[in-house]
C-alpha cells in the first residue's frame, strides 16, 4: 500500500468518525433540550406530569445520554481519547472549587453556591479545554 491510498483510507476513516460524533452531539443536545423543555413545562403547569414520570423519563434519557457517550467514546481515536480525558480531568479537578465556596458560605463572605451553576461551569471548562486541545 503507498503514501497516498494510506492517506485517502486515513481521511475516509476521520470523516466517518466525524459524522458520528456530530450525529451523537446533536442528539444528546436533543435529548438534553427535550428534557429542560418538559422540565419547564412541568414547572409552569403548561403539561402535567407526575414526578415518578419525570423521574423515569429522566433517567431514561439519561442512561441513552451515558450510551451515546460510550458509543462516541469508542470510535475516537488515541488523541482525541487522550484530550477527552484529560478534559474530564481538568474539569472534575475545578468541581473542587466549590469546597472553599462552601465554608466561606458557612462564614457568611459568599451566597450559597447552586449545583446548576457548579455543573455549568464543569461543563464549560471540559469543553474549552477539550476543543481547545482537538482544533488549536
Amino acid at each position: 500500500m503507498n503514501n497516498s491510498s494510506t492517506s485517502e483510507l486515513a481521511k475516509q476513516n476521520n470523516h466517518k468518525r466525524f459524522k458520528k460524533s456530530a450525529l451523537i452531539y446533536i442528539a444528546s443536545l436533543g435529548i438534553g433540550f427535550l428534557t429542560g423543555c418538559a422540565m419547564v413545562l412541568h414547572k409552569n403547569g403548561t403539561i402535567h406530569l407526575s414526578t415518578n414520570t419525570l423521574i423515569i423519563g429522566t433517567s431514561l434519557l439519561t442512561l441513552c445520554l451515558y450510551v451515546l457517550t460510550v458509543v462516541w467514546y469508542r470510535s475516537m481515536d488515541e488523541f482525541e481519547q487522550t484530550s477527552f480525558n484529560e478534559a474530564g480531568n481538568i474539569a472534575f479537578h475545578t468541581g473542587f472549587l466549590a469546597f472553599p465556596w462552601f465554608i466561606l458560605n458557612e462564614l457568611g463572605v459568599f451566597p450559597p453556591l447552586d449545583a446548576i451553576v457548579l455543573l455549568f461551569v464543569m461543563s464549560t471548562v471540559f469543553v474549552i479545554y477539550y476543543y481547545g486541545k482537538k482544533f488549536l
